[in-house]
């Protein structure tokens, strides 16, 4: 999608608004040129063809793929909106939420992963690549600060989306 493009699909969805890109003030006129730029950007190389729809798609099938059932589907769907599944450790940001889903547990012959919750891990600090795998370490902000940490190979990740990359979407 190149730049023309995006600005016309922007004067499309601000055209409800009445809002007439020409006549905008200076300050609203770089706000879409850091849009535009951030486009470009290879940060944002992980949401290269995808959309809002794709990534409730993307978060549905693997939910389905590791055979839950429907309503626990769902339950976990509702939960996870606004934020896209991390297939790969590099698409992983550091400074950004992540909710994670517990799906093998090689240490617990009795794991259940239809007893699994989704859980609140808070914002990722750090990535560790130590020899029995990846450690992802993350900050809770709660009534204290709490660390945590978690093996990556062990839980599905989904990370929040934030206000540019839900921008970036919506162009799409």
């Amino acid at each position: 999608m190149n730049k023309k493009e995006i600005r016309e699909l922007y004067k499309k969805l601000n055209h409800n608004n009445d809002l007439d890109l020409e006549n905008m003030d200076q300050g609203e006129n770089m706000e879409i040129k850091e849009i535009l730029e951030k486009l470009e950007d290879d940060q944002h190389d992980y949401l290269q063809n995808k959309t809002l729809a794709s990534i409730s798609k993307d978060i549905y099938e693997i939910l389905k793929f590791h055979e839950y059932t429907e309503d626990k589907i769902e339950s976990m769907y509702n939960k996870l909106n606004g934020y896209r599944y991390v297939e790969n450790i590099h698409e992983l940001h550091s400074g950004k939420d992540v909710k994670v889903l517990r799906i093998i547990n090689p240490y617990d012959a009795n794991f259940n992963k239809m007893d699994s919750v989704l859980k609140y891990f808070g914002k990722v600090t750090n990535i560790v690549f130590e020899d029995n795998g990846v450690l992802i370490r993350c900050v809770m902000f709660t009534n204290k600060l709490n660390y945590c940490n978690y093996k990556y190979d062990n839980f599905l990740t989904f990370q929040k989306l934030s206000a540019d990359e839900k921008i970036i979407l919506t162009l799409m």
